[in-house]
């Protein structure tokens, strides 16, 4: 479900097995490790938030792919209601299917599966299969099989782990019987509605939305969500309206603000504070998307930020580097599809610079789908180094710049 995400221990999760209203009956458990996260990257309900993010921005999905995650110190997070179908293994996926991530990397000489995480990782299987009465093989489902992957780890030996679950199945059945058999444990409303998943997001259409990639993207997207060092600091909210909303002067004064002087001129901030600025928002806004259109967000929101400044400045370098292609391709280039955005940008050059620096914002947050607090200072670097008194002076000095 969509966070707030809830943990557990593993007499919850026991107590929550047994108090739940499923439908319909669990037949299969998938197995998965979330190779990223790792064990390094784990911040607890921030990296739970993180694969929220990644899974329903970046993969469309509904939901957290995952029924619970469980962490590195054997603690159990919730996730997609578990009456919903997981994104577990394309062409696998259906409501009969309880799965689950394990938090880290077990291919061979990363991360161990170990401690209380393997003690959560077969407390869970052998709740589920006892509850269901499941088969101790045929339930459990590694992603291996049903994918050309590793998941859930290279060093995670099948039948070893069949055999643990056979062992912990043995030693909780007992217990775990006469748990069931009295359904009678007082719950934690707020847990069991996190379960439930009450809202929009229970509601939604059933359908396959694949498996998990274990490439390249995901990889960049947690090592900079863990990187960034907004997320969890407890910042503060968006205060007030959102400023350059739709009034060129309020959007133009932003830039003016940024650059230190009047648009245009070579004074006040410099390439380098841009390019740090850049990259502070950029990271401040993936903690805190409620302040993506604030063209006043500003690294005095936090103060300790500034000993970052070059690692600021340097992811700042890289996002000015494409988009300052992109908006080139716009403004100088002959595609059909830009006639519309092209014809604003040059019309404005005869209004003046603050028109025009609206006029970049306004096509760089339309037409290339920019943040507008990333927008502004993208702005600011575009006027403070590429900008001219008309159009083909701008295209014919910034061109130089990619020959």
């Amino acid at each position: 479900m969509a966070p707030p995400f809830k943990k557990m221990n593993r007499g919850e999760f026991a107590r929550a097995v047994a108090s739940y209203n499923w439908s319909p009956s669990k037949t299969e458990i998938h197995v998965h490790h979330t190779w990223r996260p790792n064990h390094a990257q784990y911040n607890g309900v921030h990296s739970i938030e993180g694969m929220y993010k990644y899974h329903t921005e970046t993969n469309g999905w509904t939901d957290i792919a995952q029924h619970i995650s469980i962490a590195p110190d054997g603690v159990i997070w919730t996730g997609r209601p578990w009456n919903r179908t997981p994104a577990s293994a394309l062409n696998y996926n259906h409501r009969g299917v309880f799965m689950f991530e394990t938090i880290g990397d077990f291919d061979v000489g990363r991360d161990p599966l170990a401690g209380e995480q393997l003690e959560t990782v077969l407390f869970v299987v052998a709740t589920l299969q006892i509850w269901f009465g499941l088969p101790l093989w045929s339930s459990i489902r590694f992603h291996n099989q049903m994918s050309s992957k590793t998941c859930p780890g290279s060093s995670v030996d099948r039948d070893r782990f069949i055999a643990q679950v056979k062992a912990k199945r043995e030693e909780l059945e007992t217990d775990q019987q006469a748990l069931f058999a009295s359904r009678a444990a007082p719950f934690d409303e707020a847990l069991m509605s996190a379960i439930a998943g009450d809202g929009p997001a229970a509601e939604a259409a059933e359908r396959d939305e694949g498996e998990h990639d274990h490439g390249r993207k995901l990889e960049a997207f947690m090592e900079d969500h863990h990187a960034n060092p907004f997320q969890g600091a407890g910042g503060p909210a968006a205060e007030g309206p959102v400023r350059g909303g739709g009034d060129g002067r309020d959007v133009a004064g932003a830039v003016r603000e940024l650059i230190g002087d009047d648009a245009g001129s070579t004074g006040g901030a410099s390439d380098e504070d841009l390019f740090a600025e850049l990259g502070m928002r950029a990271q401040m806004i993936q903690a805190y998307p409620d302040r993506a259109g604030d063209l006043s967000i500003s690294s005095a929101d936090f103060p300790a930020a500034e000993g970052l400044r070059s690692g600021f400045a340097e992811l700042g370098r890289r996002i000015f580097a494409r988009l300052e292609r992109e908006f080139h391709a716009l403004l100088c280039g002959s595609q059909t599809s830009d006639t519309s955005d092209r014809a604003k940008l040059r019309d404005a050059f005869g209004l003046g610079a603050d028109a025009v620096t609206a006029a970049i914002v306004g096509v760089l947050t339309g037409g290339l789908g920019v943040a507008p607090a990333i927008a502004a200072v993208v702005a600011a670097l575009l006027v403070r180094r590429v900008l001219q008194p008309t159009y083909q002076e701008t295209c014919a000095l910034w061109s130089t710049r990619f020959e």
